[in-house]
This record gives C-alpha cells, sequence and structure tokens, in this order.
C-alpha cells in the first residue's frame, strides 16, 4: 500500500531526463518498475539486475541495477535487518557494485551519503583501491566545509547547484531545471578530460 505495488505510476518527465544523459550503468536504490519502462518509451535496451541471479546472466551494454531488490521478486531491502544482512542476500550484486565503483566515474544524482550500503560501497573501495577514479554528487543541498571535508575523504567531490531565486530546496523537477541552467555535467566533463582513458 506504502509503495502502491501493483499500481501502474505514470512515468515522468524525471525518468526521461535521467535518459537524457545517456548512462551506460544506471544504479538505484528505487523498487518501481519506472525507469525500465522510461527506457522502453526511449527505444533503449537497459538490462535489468535485481537479484544475484542476474549477474551471471548480462549480455546487454546498458544496464539498471537496482541495488536494493524490487517489487518484481519481492527482495526489497526496507528494513534495518535488511541493510545488516546486505552482504550476505546481495553478495553478487555487492561485489559488482564495488567493482564498478572502482574502475568508472561515478555520477550520485539524488543520493545523500547517508544510505548505509552506499557508504560501507565507497568506503570499501577507498580501503581496497590505490588509484580511484572520482565519485561526484550532484547536490541542491548547502554544503558546509565540514561537510565537503567529510566527502573529500571519501573522494567524493560535491557539485553544489543552487535556486538563485529561492532560500528553499529545490524539487527534483525544478532540480533538473537547474542541471539544464548550470549544466553539472559540462564540468564534470571538463574535469574528467584531464584523466586519461575516460
Amino acid at each position: 500500500e506504502i509503495f502502491k505495488d501493483g499500481v501502474e505510476l505514470p512515468v515522468s518527465s524525471i525518468h526521461r531526463k535521467i535518459l537524457k544523459f545517456n548512462p551506460r550503468t544506471i544504479i538505484t536504490t528505487n523498487y518501481d518498475n519506472l525507469i525500465e519502462r522510461a527506457s522502453e518509451e526511449y527505444g533503449e535496451i537497459r538490462q535489468t539486475i535485481s537479484q544475484d541471479i542476474d549477474i551471471p546472466y548480462r549480455k546487454y551494454n546498458k544496464e539498471l541495477i537496482k541495488m536494493h531488490g524490487d517489487f518484481e521478486h519481492d527482495n526489497f531491502v526496507y528494513a534495518e535487518s535488511d541493510y545488516l544482512n546486505y552482504s550476505a542476500n546481495f553478495p553478487l550484486i555487492e561485489n559488482f557494485l564495488k567493482s564498478i565503483f572502482s574502475t568508472h566515474v561515478i555520477v550520485l544524482l539524488g543520493y545523500s551519503f547517508n544510505d548505509m550500503d552506499l557508504k560501507q560501497i565507497v568506503s570499501w573501495v577507498k580501503d581496497n583501491s590505490k588509484e580511484r577514479l572520482p565519485i561526484y554528487m550532484i547536490t541542491t543541498s548547502p554544503k558546509d566545509t565540514a561537510e565537503l571535508n567529510y566527502l573529500g575523504k571519501y573522494g567524493i567531490k560535491a557539485f553544489q547547484i543552487c535556486n538563485t531565486n529561492s532560500l528553499s530546496k529545490p524539487s527534483f523537477i525544478e532540480f533538473f531545471k537547474l542541471c539544464d541552467k548550470y549544466n553539472p555535467l559540462n564540468y564534470i566533463k571538463k574535469e574528467l578530460s584531464r584523466i586519461r582513458n575516460c
């Protein structure tokens, strides 16, 4: 009831906008099928990985990793015990995510650094990878120096965009409008042009 499982929610402009960034891999903690449906609308073949058994059968260039499971398989991470047992319940997905975070440039969009699974994966990469590619966090929340330093310890560069017309935190739709206006991906691409083989 809370998550409206079984109710056909409409694909929004936000989901379509995410696909316009043309990511090869999308990692989400959402349980719904809205990104899959947006991909279909977009004419894109994107493989969904939401359980460990999906990992050995990866066959498409583009993928959606639902790191917290989904409704279709009734395996979603929600309760505290689900987070505490994540490594035991999703060992292949967890290791696959560690490899992605170790070998790819990551852009965190709509994430805070409060998700325990995300924090554990980034922490593992920090402790086990000598060479790390940058992780960018696009945020609308103001970050003070202490928080920026904390994120920096994990190799995360926060790119803050803000609505100069409003002091309140923008909605996610306004967030994408701000992304269009300030285009943080151009900033990130410029930074990455200095890194070979990206």
